[in-house]
């Protein structure tokens, strides 16, 4: 749809599902009044096994510019099974397989962030091997669809291939889109009042209760997933409590969206018909690409099939470093939010088995809570909770590998160790509280502060731990608290300065730093480290 409403026909389209075939062929191949357009504007679809279908004879002796699809990625998920040998893991073949037999001229795919990762890297290094094999420069960032124009969190790995001989060698460079999103309150204001029969009315399972579910009208939805029971909460709906690690309590009424409210999320036209019983409904809109990130893919794609010059579009000098880039803006913080919520809830967490009682603890669930309460459910991985194949159609989850928690609870214990007053079988009282980014700048290293008092009304303070979370020591960055080396100019509004030899020796070591970052990802793999200069700014 993205690439229809985009100008490109689609000659031939193939899906074993019969419902989202039927859906397909009744949006694309009749009229609004429900008769069929001409056989010329319609598109072929074959509804069935793509491993038993004859490639061969799809549209015998014409030419494509471009295959698109997304391919099998159940074996890929973070949310299913991950094995490397998984025989849905191999299914992008018959991908290949066209791609080999029609030489378009570009290729485009799309699937789930966890391929990257996917037996450490080595499915997704074969698939980009396949395809560079055939004669096509790849790019593969990964990308969140609310950069562009869609109303929900949803990273996705887009696939973009182009013939070498058109690119020579340089990949295609993907834009980062917009920071300006799109929010549920302007994707939902024109649907008429929702019928409850659009509402799965299916029980809330402990998983769905682990986590809140619910975002508000003036922000983005949460990944629309393609089970039905999995579907957020409306953002009309009263909310969810944190009431302990892992488990939430609804507030008031509450309602999963509609289908039709997931689809308009999904960017879907708001006359879109879809075939099936209510999960059948969710399920396609689910497993859809937003037709909003299509467009955008299918705009770019325009370009490299019209432009006469694509130089200025492509990465001619590094152009591996495409495959590995991240278009999600925001992923850095999203990583060390997540983990910074991680070391609260498990802060909590062990308090609890001290000995603390519900009423000694507070979390201030402030803007601050909500931003790495948000990041944290963006990377966390949900259990499976069903044994049928349903439990396959949480692929589209928005998650990846989640090891914070790990890390987080053995901090948590360690400091409960650490400090005498955490074990105190005195009633005391704390107030657990994350600190603001801007914090920071000043010098304020804490990023979760937990202040403890004597009373219950929090009047006598008397003590106040300061937590510091810093999830990838390994990254080649430099610190945030150097991006002015003058740092006592900053701290104290002016008054002092840092010396000049100092200035000018940092000036260098963090110039050195960014060339690192440039070529490598981790410390391990800096082969020069300039040892001298780290020992200097260890010094200063």
């Amino acid at each position: 749809m993205g690439f229809h409403n985009k100008g490109f026909q689609i000659l031939w389209a193939n899906d074993f599902n019969k419902d989202a075939c039927d859906t397909y062929d009744k949006w694309a191949n009749y009229d609004k009044d429900g008769n069929r357009k001409q056989e010329s504007d319609c598109t072929i679809i074959e509804c069935g096994d793509i491993s038993k279908l004859d490639l061969s004879k799809v549209l015998p002796g014409i030419e494509v510019d471009v295959v698109l699809g997304g391919f099998p990625c159940q074996g890929f998920s973070l949310a299913g099974p991950r094995q490397v040998d998984d025989s849905r893991n191999v299914l992008y073949r018959h991908f290949v397989e066209m791609v080999k037999l029609k030489h378009p001229k570009v290729i485009v795919a799309e699937n789930v962030i966890g391929i990257k990762t996917l037996g450490s890297g080595a499915v997704f290094n074969k698939i980009i091997e396949d395809f560079s094999e055939l004669g096509y420069t790849m790019s593969a960032p990964t990308v969140n669809a609310k950069n562009f124009r869609v109303p929900q969190d949803r990273m996705r790995v887009i696939f973009i291939g182009i013939k070498n001989e058109i690119c020579h060698g340089g990949a295609y460079i993907f834009p980062s889109g917009d920071t300006k999103v799109i929010t549920l309150k302007e994707a939902l204001s024109s649907l008429e009042e929702v019928d409850m029969d659009d509402v799965c009315q299916a029980s809330f399972s402990s998983r769905y209760m682990s986590r809140n579910r619910k975002r508000d009208y003036n922000d983005v939805s949460f990944t629309i997933p393609a089970m039905a029971k999995q579907m957020p909460l409306s953002p009309d709906s009263d909310g969810m409590e944190f009431k302990d690690v892992d488990k939430f309590e609804f507030i008031g009424n509450n309602r999963r969206l509609s289908y039709k409210e997931a689809a308009a999320i999904q960017t879907f036209p708001p006359d879109m018909e879809f075939c099936g019983d209510l999960d059948s409904k969710y399920k396609q809109i689910g497993n859809a690409v937003p037709v909003k990130l299509a467009e955008a893919i299918a705009a770019e794609v325009y370009k490299i099939l019209t432009v006469e010059d694509l130089r200025p579009l492509l990465n001619m000098e590094n152009p591996e470093a495409e495959i590995k880039v991240d278009r999600r803006i925001t992923n850095t913080v999203i990583t060390g939010k997540a983990f910074e919520y991680a070391s609260l809830v498990e802060l909590y967490r062990e308090l609890k088995n001290n000995g603390w009682e519900s009423e000694q603890l507070e979390i201030v669930k402030d803007k601050n809570y909500n931003n790495i309460e948000r990041a944290y459910q963006m990377v966390e991985e949900p259990e499976d909770e069903s044994d049928d194949e349903d439990k396959m159609e949480m692929i589209h989850l928005e998650t990846s590998l989640n090891k914070y928690n790990r890390a987080a609870r053995a901090a948590a214990r360690y400091l409960c160790k650490a400090e005498p007053i955490l074990r105190s079988h005195s009633p005391v009282y704390g107030i657990l509280r994350v600190m603001p980014d801007r914090a920071g700048i000043k010098g304020d290293v804490r990023d979760i502060d937990f202040a403890i008092y004597r009373d219950k009304l929090h009047m006598e303070q008397i003590s106040d731990i300061g937590i510091s979370c810093k999830n990838n020591h390994e990254a080649v960055k430099r610190p945030r608290i150097t991006e002015d080396p003058d740092f006592a100019k900053e701290w104290t509004n002016g008054l002092f300065h840092c010396s000049q030899e100092f200035l000018d020796n940092m000036r260098e070591i963090l110039s050195k730093i960014d060339a690192y970052a440039q070529k490598y990802e981790k410390w391990s793999c800096v082969e020069d480290k300039m040892a001298k200069w780290m020992y200097f700014m260890l010094l200063s």
